[in-house]
């Protein structure tokens, strides 16, 4: 059996964190070395107790031998305090009140730690705790945690150790209520937790003295105090990291219990605070129950997966996606100092509410990740999220369409530093209707941002800011800068950076962006390097289509389309009635040296191959900034209906010749003269203008396809290639040249004018193949998996069998597809076909055939497959117990142990006590019992310890109540073990089997659930309690399981004695009683006599030229079959071409019919297990 590594301690959130072992605890504390200290003052705290785990109970780890105070006023003990085994350990503790005396005070009710307070007051001395001689009992060093309280308390009160500083925040109505602390005074939204830790495994205190101290001065009211103290030795004595097993953690808001393991459903967590006081490793995963919604947040601080191992928060079970609803918080989910984070499948609200998590109340989150100075945000996966309504409760003084902005993100991530903070991906989300931003990024690299999906944006769809090597691609962007609601800020682009390196922006769709300035599609703010926008198709945004602002160097839009933007008009309402009045026009083109200083640039910015048509009622206006420092403008196709003008404004278009020496403007195709306006002093312009008619599929129209040209004369190779900018010796860092349009035909020799190639051809489609052949799923699907051919490549799966419940894909732009509806037992055939973005298509492949597979309807479900991996331990004490757990029922004598925790797992098993009193362990499964099956429960012993009894362990079967889990019945149990010479390290194995004849003997009821029982007894009576010890029992590799074909025959069990069959022999299923052609398991599939030769299945057939009727009788029409009519005409190859549940309407006849059948057409009835 191996050793499994327990399980760490959640961190206090926002701090330098103990690495991830840091604070984990044996279940019997032998390995542990830990000084635990309670610390009360005031008489009348000594009747204060705790009604739920708190700190480190809340890790399902109890230490024992606290050093508890006793009455007020008595110093005892005050020196050699004891450890977790007992021990003493030379250690002094001295505590001085706010008065200067010092006092003990008891406050102990219950294990592990329970508070107390003293009603300490801002004076002249400080409130201290101070340990001694701690270098003896901890010579490698230690960490600290300690335990804040107090009453109506205090933010802005402080906790110090001399070095580091912990801050209260919020205020509590009792005198024994925590205080929630964090690491900053400063309000920031970080998040609250209740105790602070000095020291860490990694950096470990080495003091021989430390004193806590609460400040004088920063106890503005009274009440605030120290609770407890725990020292811990570094290193603990556990195994190392890389064997920690990864365990997967339910919640469930409506029937989890937070006093639950978490780590089955049916033992399912209930609050998210649950999750956010528990410390997550590589591999584990955090499921919300489908279909639930849950209040507040989750925080995952400083928990680390690793590569290839995450740590997953996603749902459980059938239904929507679970909803966790923010309103009142930060967040829906926080992420801070963690890496290898995924997060994915959960919906996410967050509309208004006061905030109750000591958040700022003027920011709102469905999403909020940041690095502070002691760590990174490293690999995280947002992908399939929901989230919407994100609102805070109070409002910011903003510049938007009004004067306010509640200002809400969807998503928010702060790396704090792009070098360190590394690989992010938003992916495949929908976020819609937030009062600010959909999606900001700040100090990150290597981020991409793909295929999600934002509506009803207030402020701008993608911001990102000081970021490198960020991907956004194929983002559909829908009314950035919205006002639907009058908290939004009602301005905003769709996509823009802000001071970033290597920015790729493509094949991303963003329209209809508002707002009284900006507000294009796509615009490129000041201070970056290297971003190109390619491949987008923007329609209809108010501030127009190309922004480049200043301090920006080799930028580009190129092969993009753009459809009716810049229609904004100054002076009028930027969203509408009561908002405030548009400050700039539309644009075509907007260059500017915008960047928070003086004007500088932009510099070599290049915008080539776009097509761009303004349709009717819009100024085509452009904006060229003096300070633009070198601008190329060629093969772009301008389709602007009514007149266009110069923008500029006056005083920033004083051009000089220098300037006007590093503009090209050339070669673009105009479909009228006249649209590039004169611009000021008469230095640049159009040099090589093209007239004519582009011949646009459907001009004026809404979509990509609108805009393919068909003009050979004007359009098609009348591109020129692009030269660099004089005095530019980059161009741009991933090519000027391109490979493909925006189609992604290739573009071949000269460019065509605008996105799209006319004159080139696709990129040849491969030759039709299966990459995967045909496989099955289940008996009633298959998947299948194409070549992949290039981009914008469709396929097309066509099933060429004929048998019944096939279908044909459909043209598709997966490669991959799965054909459902099928009939057990058939083969099916299929080919595919691949044809080009033309829609050209190529021949179709050789077919490919699959046979589902036979269904077996007697299979042997598992009930119960546990080898004690991951499994915590069985702590459930209470009714009602949840289902698929461990548990200790704590009945009659057999409760001392379970208060002990002496039923844990170890070295990778169960170990079923202590042996010196009575243990009684359930579990029960969510299945109820099937009363025709056989259950057979198997498992492996090992012995630990030999004490003054051979007793053994007694294993069983047991009915339980489903509601709340208590036993019914012992329905079958037997004593296993060694019950005559046990040696330490034996061991040997169970197998217990009750019969369906059993259970019913029983009186087993069919809706009780299925479960099984250990008990340890100690003395040699069972259910009570006497001096006495048995050896010690580890279980292992424990498995329950229900039969109901023993031999395998096909033919269930309990119908074979009536049939003339015996149940252990797997051969008479083949055989034939009657001698009539047909085995018994396919009579008693059909429902015939196996022991009569002329009962067989005879179905009647009618025909004529234009229509066949085979009825098939009644009495062979049986629940779990399904009956398939098939044809042949060469009684060679059978199709089958009809096909009906015997389930949908048992002992009723069936009447295929077949209209117009061959004339010489043969059929049959196939009847096969559904």
């Amino acid at each position: 059996m191996k050793q499994k590594s327990e399980r760490p301690l959640k961190r206090f959130l926002g701090l330098v964190a103990l690495p991830l072992m840091a604070l984990a605890l044996p279940s019997s504390s032998a390995l542990a070395n830990i000084v635990s200290l309670n610390v009360a003052s005031a008489a009348t705290c000594n009747n204060t107790s705790v009604s739920s785990p708190f700190g480190i109970a809340t890790e399902g780890t109890v230490v024992g031998n606290w050093n508890n105070t006793s009455s007020f006023g008595a110093l005892n003990p005050t020196a050699n305090l004891v450890n977790d085994q007992g021990v003493g350990t030379g250690i002094s503790a001295t505590i001085l009140n706010a008065a200067g005396q010092a006092f003990w005070g008891a406050s102990y009710i219950q294990t592990p730690w329970n508070y107390g307070i003293a009603h300490y007051v801002a004076t002249p001395n400080p409130v201290e705790v101070t340990l001694d001689n701690l270098n003896t009992a901890f010579p490698t060093g230690y960490v600290a945690i300690v335990y804040v309280n107090g009453a109506a308390a205090n933010p802005g009160a402080a906790i110090t150790d001399g070095t580091t500083t912990y801050y209260f925040q919020t205020s509590n109505p009792q005198n024994t209520t925590p205080i929630l602390i964090t690491d900053t005074n400063s309000g920031d939204g970080y998040d609250v937790g209740n105790y602070a830790k000095f020291g860490s495994s990694g950096t470990p205190l080495t003091s021989d003295t430390i004193t806590f101290t609460i400040p004088t001065g920063s106890v503005v009211a009274n009440n605030a105090g120290i609770g407890g103290i725990q020292i811990v030795g570094v290193p603990f004595d556990l195994a190392p990291p890389d064997d920690l097993v990864a365990s997967t953690y339910y919640v469930d808001p409506v029937s989890g219990s937070d006093l639950n393991s978490g780590t089955s459903a049916g033992s399912a967590w209930q609050t998210l605070g649950k999750v956010n006081n528990w410390n997550f490793g590589p591999g584990d995963q955090i499921l919300l129950k489908a279909g639930a919604t849950f209040m507040g947040k989750i925080v995952l601080s400083e928990d680390n997966g690793a590569a290839g191992n995450p740590i997953v928060v996603a749902s459980y079970g059938a239904g929507a996606a679970p909803i966790i609803d923010a309103s009142g918080y930060l967040a829906g989910v926080v992420i801070r100092d963690s890496e290898y984070i995924e997060v994915r499948d959960i919906e996410i609200t967050g509309d208004g509410g006061a905030m109750v998590d000591g958040s700022p109340e003027t920011n709102r989150y469905g999403v909020y990740a940041k690095n502070s100075s002691c760590g990174a945000l490293n690999n995280i996966i947002l992908d399939n999220l929901f989230i919407h309504d994100i609102y805070p409760n109070v409002g910011t003084a903003s510049d938007g369409a009004t004067a306010t902005t509640h200002q809400g993100f969807g998503i928010s991530m702060d790396g704090g530093d792009a070098t360190l903070s590394q690989n992010i991906q938003i992916s495949n989300c929908v976020i819609d209707t937030v009062g600010f931003k959909g999606i900001e990024l700040k100090k990150l690299g290597n981020i991409e941002v793909i295929d999600n999906q934002l509506q009803d944006i207030g402020g701008p769809g993608i911001q990102v800011t000081t970021v490198s090597d960020l991907v956004v691609r194929g983002n559909s962007i829908d009314s950035s800068g919205s006002f639907v609601d009058s908290r939004m800020h009602g301005r905003g682009s769709g996509i823009w950076p802000y001071g970033s390196d290597r920015v790729l922006i493509e094949k991303n769709t963003v329209q209809n962006a508002l707002g009284k300035a900006d507000s294009c599609g796509i615009h490129i703010d000041s201070l970056n390097n290297d971003v190109v926008v390619q491949y987008n198709l923007s329609i209809n945004n108010a501030g127009g289509f190309i922004e480049i602002l200043g301090k920006n160097v080799n930028c580009a839009y190129r092969y993009n389309i753009s459809i009716n933007d810049g229609a904004r008009v100054v002076g009028q309402p930027s969203n509408g009635p009561g908002t405030l009045n548009n400050v700039q026009p539309g644009q075509i083109i907007w260059t500017s040296g915008y960047n928070f200083a003086a004007d500088e640039g932009p510099t070599n910015s290049y915008l080539y191959n776009n097509t761009i048509y303004v349709g009717t009622g819009i100024t085509g206006n452009f904006n060229i900034h003096e300070s633009t420092d070198g601008l190329l403008i060629a093969n772009n196709i301008f389709y602007v209906v009514d007149p266009t003008a110069d923008v500029t404004p006056a005083g920033l278009d004083d051009y000089t010749v220098a300037m006007a020496d590093r503009v090209v403007w050339n070669n673009n195709l105009y479909q009228t003269t006249g649209i590039v306006p004169t611009f000021n002093l008469d230095l640049f312009g159009e040099t090589g203008e093209v007239i004519g008619d582009p011949l646009f599929a459907n001009t004026g129209g809404l979509t990509a396809a609108d805009y393919i040209p068909s003009s050979t004369t004007f359009v098609e190779d009348q591109g020129i290639a692009i030269p660099l900018i004089t005095g530019d010796t980059v161009g741009l860092l991933i090519g000027l040249e391109v490979a493909t349009d925006y189609f992604g035909n290739p573009v071949i020799g000269l460019p065509d004018m605008g996105a799209i190639e006319i004159g080139g051809t696709p990129f040849p489609i491969p030759a039709a193949a299966f990459a995967s052949n045909p496989a099955a799923v289940n008996a009633n699907s298959v998947t299948m998996t194409s070549v992949e051919g290039p981009l914008n490549t469709e396929y097309y799966f066509v099933e060429t069998s004929g048998n019944f419940g096939g279908d044909d894909s459909g043209w598709q732009s997966s490669p991959v597809y799965v054909d459902d509806g099928l009939l057990p037992n058939t083969t099916y055939s299929y080919t595919v076909t691949l044809r080009d973005v033309l829609d050209a298509a190529g021949a179709p492949s050789a077919a490919e055939s699959v046979t589902t597979p036979v269904v077996t309807p007697f299979d042997s479900p598992v009930v119960l497959d546990e080898g004690f991996s991951s499994e915590p331990n069985p702590i459930n004490t209470s009714l009602p117990w949840p289902e698929e757990t461990w548990f200790l029922p704590a009945t009659n004598d057999a409760t001392k142990e379970v208060d002990n925790f002496s039923v844990f797992t170890f070295n990778g098993g169960l170990q079923t006590g202590y042996g010196y009193d009575e243990t009684l362990i359930y579990w029960y499964s969510s299945l109820t019992w099937d009363l025709a099956r056989d259950y057979r429960f198997t498992g492996d012993w090992e012995i630990k310890s030999v004490l003054a009894n051979t007793l053994g362990l007694i294993v069983g079967i047991g009915e339980f109540d489903p509601s709340t889990g208590a036993l019914i019945q012992r329905v079958k149990e037997v004593t296993t073990g060694e019950l005559v010479t046990p040696v330490v390290g034996q061991t040997g194995s169970f197998n217990l089997s009750v019969t369906s004849t059993e259970l019913a003997t029983a009186g087993v009821s069919s809706s009780n659930r299925v479960g099984v029982f250990l008990q340890h007894d100690d003395e040699g009576t069972l259910g009570t309690q006497a001096a006495g010890s048995n050896d010690v029992y580890i279980v292992d590799n424990l498995r329950l399981t229900g039969t109901i074909d023993r031999d395998g025959d096909g033919i269930d069990d309990t119908d074979e004695p009536g049939l003339g069959l015996d149940p252990n022999n797997p051969d008479d299923g083949a055989e034939d009683l009657d001698g009539d052609s047909f085995s018994n398991h396919d009579e008693y599939l059909t429902g015939t006599g196996l022991n009569d030769p002329a009962d067989f299945l005879s179905p009647a057939l009618t025909a004529s030229p234009t229509l066949a009727d085979l009825l098939v009788p009644g009495s062979s029409v049986l629940n779990g079959r399904v009956y398939i009519l098939e044809q042949s005409t060469t009684l060679g190859g059978w199709t089958a071409v009809d096909a009906v549940s015997g389930s949908d309407a048992p002992g009723l006849d069936i009447l295929f019919q077949v209209v117009d059948p061959d004339a010489t057409s043969f059929f049959r009835t196939r009847v096969e297990w559904e």
